[in-house]
């Protein structure tokens, strides 16, 4: 009988399929990361850290902003230099969070600075946000970090050229602070996000400047009045980095609102007055320049 494949008889080994897990895994549980009765200082300090950063923008972090004492008046238990390089540690060994190495920054003065910095992955942060440590108080947390916020970016501010990249990592984190403040402690606050978008300004760092300008424009309009003095003069310092960011339309229209209201509410002679107008004639030159270098078709569009 010739042979065919139909005559054979195949046998064909079973294969066993490991067992799927189901139950989602904790990503963070380990001992190193999770604390219990028995905790190290380090075991403690680590999810607290964690904690504060997610608190924050999620943005890169001055490496300096994060102290022992930041860490102390968050958590109520004093935290030792040591202790917190060990728990920044252990997170950057479970790869919680990044330190980067940052490239030198020009100072303007034919120095290069450098600053230390930390970040927090945008899934981890959102994640931790939302999964406070056992026990955390998270007014006593946003409490600790408002105080903190307040000093480093006034010793930023008072620090000159030397201040200049520390006061771009900080800009991000500063508009939450402003829109938690009781109404007592606004002007304060307020000053601080005007005085660290000058600061910006000086560095020539327009990209961080824009953001807290608005921040400050849209709070005071909400709480002193679109009409407000100082509403007008965020308004100008707006429109003022719009110039600078190279969207002349955009600025020129804004700082024609600005001279209308001036004018309105001060009078067409007073000195902001007259400092709005000349802002204004010199946005609508930017514009006039940019549409002479535009191709007809473009200029049609405007």
């Amino acid at each position: 009988m010739p042979w065919s494949p139909s005559s054979v008889t195949w046998s064909v080994p079973s294969i066993r399929r490991p067992p799927i897990r189901r139950s989602p895994a904790r990503w963070c549980g380990t001992p190193s990361i999770s604390p219990s009765p028995n905790s190290t200082p380090t075991a403690t300090s680590s999810p607290a850290a964690l904690f504060l950063l997610a608190l924050l923008a999620a943005a890169p972090v001055p490496r300096a902003f994060l102290t022992p004492a930041l860490l102390t008046d968050a958590t109520g238990h004093r935290a030792t230099a040591a202790e917190l390089d060990a728990a920044l540690a252990v997170l950057h060994q479970y790869g919680l969070i990044n330190t980067p190495a940052t490239p030198p920054t020009g100072s303007g003065a034919g120095q290069a600075l450098t600053v230390g910095q930390v970040v927090l992955h945008p899934l981890v942060h959102e994640v931790i946000a939302l999964t406070a440590p056992p026990g955390t108080d998270h007014a006593t947390c946003h409490t600790a970090l408002g105080t903190h916020l307040t000093r480093t970016v006034r010793d930023t501010t008072s620090a000159g050229q030397a201040g200049w990249p520390t006061a771009r990592l900080l800009a991000p984190h500063l508009p939450p602070l402003l829109h938690r403040t009781p109404h007592v402690d606004f002007t304060t606050i307020r000053d601080l996000l005007t005085n660290l978008a000058d600061t910006l300004q000086d560095a020539g760092a327009t990209a961080e400047e824009h953001p807290l300008r608005q921040c400050v424009l849209d709070a005071e309009t909400h709480r002193l009045g679109p009409d407000h003095p100082d509403t007008l003069a965020s308004r100008s310092n707006l429109a003022t980095a719009l110039h600078v960011l190279g969207r002349h339309q955009e600025a020129a229209d804004l700082h024609q609102q600005t001279l209308t209201d001036y004018e309105r509410v001060l009078g067409p002679d007073h000195p902001h007055t007259l400092t709005s107008r000349n802002n204004l004639a010199a946005a609508r030159a930017a514009v006039a320049r940019t549409q002479r270098w535009r191709l007809p078709w473009q200029r049609s569009r405007l």
